[in-house]
Protein backbone atom coordinates (compact mmCIF):
# COMPACT_ATOMS: atom_id res chain seq x y z
CA UNK A 1 0.00 0.00 0.00
CA UNK A 2 1.78 2.78 -1.04
CA UNK A 3 0.81 7.04 -0.88
CA UNK A 4 -0.14 8.31 -4.81
CA UNK A 5 3.16 10.59 -4.39
CA UNK A 6 5.55 7.58 -4.51
CA UNK A 7 3.21 6.12 -6.88
CA UNK A 8 3.73 9.02 -9.30
CA UNK A 9 7.36 10.00 -8.37
CA UNK A 10 6.25 13.24 -7.14
CA UNK A 11 7.83 12.48 -3.04
CA UNK A 12 10.94 13.01 -1.84
CA UNK A 13 13.39 10.85 -1.02
CA UNK A 14 13.58 9.21 2.79
CA UNK A 15 10.18 11.16 3.80
CA UNK A 16 7.57 7.97 4.42
CA UNK A 17 7.70 5.79 6.71
CA UNK A 18 6.71 1.97 6.40
CA UNK A 19 5.25 -0.35 8.33
CA UNK A 20 5.60 -4.15 7.99
CA UNK A 21 2.60 -5.68 8.44
CA UNK A 22 2.08 -9.25 9.57
CA UNK A 23 -1.41 -11.13 9.51
CA UNK A 24 -2.63 -13.67 11.83
CA UNK A 25 -3.84 -17.22 11.74
CA UNK A 26 -6.85 -17.43 9.33
CA UNK A 27 -6.56 -13.99 7.80
CA UNK A 28 -5.53 -12.37 4.84
CA UNK A 29 -2.98 -9.46 4.19
CA UNK A 30 -6.28 -7.46 3.03
CA UNK A 31 -8.34 -8.55 5.37
CA UNK A 32 -5.58 -7.57 8.74
CA UNK A 33 -4.63 -4.02 6.63
CA UNK A 34 -8.03 -2.85 6.69
CA UNK A 35 -9.85 -4.35 9.80
CA UNK A 36 -6.91 -3.76 12.09
CA UNK A 37 -6.82 -0.41 11.05
CA UNK A 38 -4.06 0.07 9.31
CA UNK A 39 -4.95 1.56 5.64
CA UNK A 40 -7.24 4.31 7.26
CA UNK A 41 -3.98 4.97 9.41
CA UNK A 42 -1.84 4.94 6.20
CA UNK A 43 -4.36 7.60 4.23
CA UNK A 44 -4.31 9.98 7.11
CA UNK A 45 -0.58 9.72 8.43
CA UNK A 46 0.84 9.38 5.29
CA UNK A 47 2.40 5.77 5.41
CA UNK A 48 3.46 3.06 3.38
CA UNK A 49 2.62 -0.87 4.37
CA UNK A 50 3.82 -4.09 3.26
CA UNK A 51 1.81 -6.88 3.97
CA UNK A 52 3.01 -10.23 3.05
CA UNK A 53 0.99 -13.01 2.79
CA UNK A 54 2.38 -15.81 4.56
CA UNK A 55 -0.20 -18.35 5.77
CA UNK A 56 1.68 -21.68 5.62
CA UNK A 57 4.89 -20.15 6.47
CA UNK A 58 5.84 -19.83 9.60
CA UNK A 59 6.35 -23.35 10.08
CA UNK A 60 9.12 -23.34 7.15
CA UNK A 61 12.96 -23.46 7.73
CA UNK A 62 15.70 -23.36 5.19
CA UNK A 63 19.38 -24.27 6.07
CA UNK A 64 18.69 -25.17 9.36
CA UNK A 65 17.06 -21.56 10.11
CA UNK A 66 13.41 -20.58 10.22
CA UNK A 67 12.16 -18.57 7.19
CA UNK A 68 10.32 -15.71 8.18
CA UNK A 69 13.46 -14.90 9.87
CA UNK A 70 15.23 -14.58 6.81
CA UNK A 71 12.24 -13.65 4.18
CA UNK A 72 10.66 -10.50 6.39
CA UNK A 73 13.77 -8.65 6.46
CA UNK A 74 14.58 -9.53 3.08
CA UNK A 75 11.12 -8.02 2.13
CA UNK A 76 11.62 -4.92 3.98
CA UNK A 77 15.38 -4.25 2.32
CA UNK A 78 13.57 -4.62 -0.98
CA UNK A 79 11.21 -2.33 -0.23
CA UNK A 80 14.07 0.56 0.50
CA UNK A 81 15.76 -0.34 -2.52
CA UNK A 82 12.71 0.08 -4.95
CA UNK A 83 11.01 3.33 -3.34
CA UNK A 84 13.65 5.84 -2.58
CA UNK A 85 10.68 7.90 -1.17
CA UNK A 86 10.63 5.15 1.67
CA UNK A 87 12.43 6.54 4.98
CA UNK A 88 14.76 4.36 6.26
CA UNK A 89 15.01 5.39 9.88
CA UNK A 90 11.37 4.78 10.00
CA UNK A 91 10.50 1.17 9.78
CA UNK A 92 8.01 -0.38 11.97
CA UNK A 93 7.21 -4.06 12.20
CA UNK A 94 3.89 -5.09 13.52
CA UNK A 95 1.76 -8.02 13.46
CA UNK A 96 -1.47 -9.39 15.26
CA UNK A 97 -1.62 -13.29 16.69
CA UNK A 98 0.34 -15.73 14.40
CA UNK A 99 1.58 -12.20 12.89
CA UNK A 100 2.85 -10.94 16.35
CA UNK A 101 4.94 -14.24 16.29
CA UNK A 102 6.52 -13.24 12.89
CA UNK A 103 6.67 -10.26 14.15
CA UNK A 104 9.03 -11.41 16.70
CA UNK A 105 10.72 -13.42 14.10
CA UNK A 106 11.52 -10.04 12.11
CA UNK A 107 12.74 -8.23 14.93
CA UNK A 108 14.97 -10.65 16.38
CA UNK A 109 16.35 -11.62 13.28
CA UNK A 110 17.51 -8.21 11.90
CA UNK A 111 16.33 -5.25 14.63
CA UNK A 112 18.89 -2.68 12.86
CA UNK A 113 16.18 -2.21 9.89
CA UNK A 114 13.20 -1.13 12.40
CA UNK A 115 12.86 1.76 14.98
CA UNK A 116 9.94 0.14 16.64
CA UNK A 117 8.00 -2.85 16.83
CA UNK A 118 4.54 -3.85 18.02
CA UNK A 119 3.73 -7.48 18.30
CA UNK A 120 0.10 -7.46 19.20
CA UNK A 121 -1.62 -10.71 21.03
CA UNK A 122 1.86 -12.54 19.47
CA UNK A 123 0.97 -16.28 19.14
CA UNK A 124 3.31 -18.22 21.23
CA UNK A 125 3.98 -22.10 20.71
CA UNK A 126 1.22 -23.52 23.12
CA UNK A 127 2.81 -20.75 25.81
CA UNK A 128 6.34 -21.04 25.03
CA UNK A 129 8.60 -17.95 24.88
CA UNK A 130 10.66 -17.43 21.63
CA UNK A 131 14.29 -17.89 22.86
CA UNK A 132 16.79 -15.79 20.74
CA UNK A 133 20.25 -17.65 19.35
CA UNK A 134 23.26 -16.82 20.40
CA UNK A 135 23.84 -14.86 17.08
CA UNK A 136 20.67 -13.08 17.43
CA UNK A 137 21.38 -11.86 20.72
CA UNK A 138 25.00 -10.69 19.88
CA UNK A 139 23.13 -8.17 17.44
CA UNK A 140 21.20 -6.15 20.90
CA UNK A 141 24.89 -5.99 22.18
CA UNK A 142 25.02 -2.26 21.16
CA UNK A 143 21.45 -2.25 19.62
CA UNK A 144 18.16 -0.80 21.35
CA UNK A 145 14.95 -1.76 20.22
CA UNK A 146 11.75 -0.49 21.84
CA UNK A 147 8.91 -2.95 21.78
CA UNK A 148 5.40 -2.72 23.15
CA UNK A 149 3.25 -6.10 23.61
CA UNK A 150 -0.24 -5.85 23.28
CA UNK A 151 -3.20 -8.67 24.88
CA UNK A 152 -6.93 -8.22 25.60
CA UNK A 153 -9.07 -8.96 27.95
CA UNK A 154 -9.90 -12.13 26.44
CA UNK A 155 -7.41 -13.18 24.58
CA UNK A 156 -5.35 -16.49 24.23
CA UNK A 157 -6.00 -18.84 26.80
CA UNK A 158 -2.02 -18.92 27.33
CA UNK A 159 -1.53 -15.21 26.98
CA UNK A 160 -4.17 -13.51 29.38
CA UNK A 161 -5.93 -15.10 32.34
CA UNK A 162 -9.35 -13.27 31.94
CA UNK A 163 -10.86 -14.45 35.18
CA UNK A 164 -8.26 -13.18 37.44
CA UNK A 165 -7.41 -10.42 34.95
CA UNK A 166 -3.62 -10.92 35.02
CA UNK A 167 -0.87 -11.60 32.27
CA UNK A 168 0.29 -15.12 31.97
CA UNK A 169 3.87 -16.51 32.33
CA UNK A 170 4.31 -16.88 28.28
CA UNK A 171 3.68 -13.06 28.24
CA UNK A 172 5.15 -11.97 31.42
CA UNK A 173 8.23 -14.15 29.84
CA UNK A 174 8.06 -12.02 26.41
CA UNK A 175 8.11 -8.66 28.96
CA UNK A 176 11.32 -10.19 30.32
CA UNK A 177 12.69 -10.76 27.09
CA UNK A 178 11.97 -7.53 25.61
CA UNK A 179 13.41 -5.76 28.86
CA UNK A 180 17.29 -8.09 28.68
CA UNK A 181 17.61 -7.65 24.86
CA UNK A 182 17.39 -3.76 25.63
CA UNK A 183 19.56 -4.32 28.72
CA UNK A 184 17.61 -3.64 31.42
CA UNK A 185 16.78 -5.31 34.30
CA UNK A 186 13.94 -8.11 34.72
CA UNK A 187 11.16 -8.24 36.36
CA UNK A 188 11.85 -10.69 38.99
CA UNK A 189 8.72 -11.10 40.58
CA UNK A 190 5.03 -10.39 39.18
CA UNK A 191 2.73 -8.92 41.82
CA UNK A 192 -0.84 -8.23 40.76
CA UNK A 193 -1.86 -7.72 44.38
CA UNK A 194 0.51 -4.62 44.41
CA UNK A 195 0.23 -3.89 40.74
CA UNK A 196 -3.15 -5.04 38.99
CA UNK A 197 -3.44 -6.57 35.19
CA UNK A 198 0.49 -6.05 34.13
CA UNK A 199 2.24 -7.64 37.78
CA UNK A 200 4.50 -4.89 38.00
CA UNK A 201 5.27 -0.91 38.65
CA UNK A 202 6.29 1.28 35.47
CA UNK A 203 8.02 4.39 35.17
CA UNK A 204 4.46 5.12 33.68
CA UNK A 205 0.64 4.03 33.12
CA UNK A 206 -1.17 5.61 30.99
CA UNK A 207 -5.58 5.39 30.84
CA UNK A 208 -7.55 5.85 27.97
CA UNK A 209 -10.92 4.82 26.11
CA UNK A 210 -11.04 3.35 22.46
CA UNK A 211 -13.51 4.56 20.39
CA UNK A 212 -15.99 4.95 23.42
CA UNK A 213 -16.29 1.25 24.01
CA UNK A 214 -12.82 -0.52 25.64
CA UNK A 215 -10.91 0.84 28.44
CA UNK A 216 -6.61 0.37 27.33
CA UNK A 217 -4.11 0.82 29.68
CA UNK A 218 0.12 1.22 28.63
CA UNK A 219 3.07 0.29 30.98
CA UNK A 220 5.66 2.27 29.93
CA UNK A 221 9.43 1.28 30.94
CA UNK A 222 12.59 3.44 30.23
CA UNK A 223 16.24 3.18 29.91
CA UNK A 224 17.88 6.84 30.61
CA UNK A 225 14.38 8.48 30.18
CA UNK A 226 13.10 6.66 26.80
CA UNK A 227 10.41 4.44 27.21
CA UNK A 228 11.58 1.14 25.65
CA UNK A 229 9.41 -1.74 26.85
CA UNK A 230 5.74 -0.90 26.85
CA UNK A 231 2.74 -3.58 27.73
CA UNK A 232 -0.63 -2.35 26.11
CA UNK A 233 -3.95 -3.95 27.52
CA UNK A 234 -7.61 -3.64 26.70
CA UNK A 235 -10.60 -4.48 28.96
CA UNK A 236 -13.09 -6.93 27.21
CA UNK A 237 -12.16 -7.63 23.51
CA UNK A 238 -11.53 -11.07 22.43
CA UNK A 239 -8.69 -12.31 20.10
CA UNK A 240 -9.87 -10.98 16.80
CA UNK A 241 -9.31 -7.49 15.01
CA UNK A 242 -10.24 -4.20 16.06
CA UNK A 243 -9.71 -0.96 14.16
CA UNK A 244 -8.52 1.07 17.26
CA UNK A 245 -5.33 -0.89 17.28
CA UNK A 246 -4.05 0.56 14.35
CA UNK A 247 -4.19 4.08 16.27
CA UNK A 248 -2.28 2.04 19.27
CA UNK A 249 -0.23 0.80 16.92
CA UNK A 250 1.09 4.32 15.58
CA UNK A 251 0.66 5.87 19.36
CA UNK A 252 3.32 4.21 20.49
CA UNK A 253 6.10 3.67 17.54
CA UNK A 254 5.48 7.39 15.71
CA UNK A 255 8.23 8.59 18.35
CA UNK A 256 11.00 6.51 17.49
CA UNK A 257 13.37 6.53 14.78
CA UNK A 258 16.79 5.14 13.97
CA UNK A 259 20.17 6.97 13.42
CA UNK A 260 21.35 6.81 10.11
CA UNK A 261 24.84 7.31 10.87
CA UNK A 262 25.00 5.67 14.83
CA UNK A 263 22.12 3.35 14.65
CA UNK A 264 20.89 4.37 17.60
CA UNK A 265 17.16 5.19 18.46
CA UNK A 266 15.70 8.62 18.39
CA UNK A 267 13.24 9.43 20.68
CA UNK A 268 10.73 12.32 19.94
CA UNK A 269 7.92 12.73 22.39
CA UNK A 270 6.67 15.47 20.93
CA UNK A 271 5.24 13.73 18.04
CA UNK A 272 1.26 14.52 17.62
Amino acid sequence: YLPEEIVNGTAKEGTIPLILALHGGGDDPRQFVDGQGFLELAGKERLAIVAPEKQNLHTTATNGKDFLSQALPELVKYMLETYPALDPTRVYATGYSMGGGSTMKAILSSPDLFAAAVPMSPVTFFGEVWVPSEEELAQFANIDLPVMLTASGADLPFTYDSVNDRILDALQGLVNQMLSINEMPAIQTFDFEANPFSGFRADRLVTRTLNNEYINRTWYLEKDGVPLVALNLTEGLTHALYPEYGKVFWDFVKHYSRDAATGEIVYDPYVS
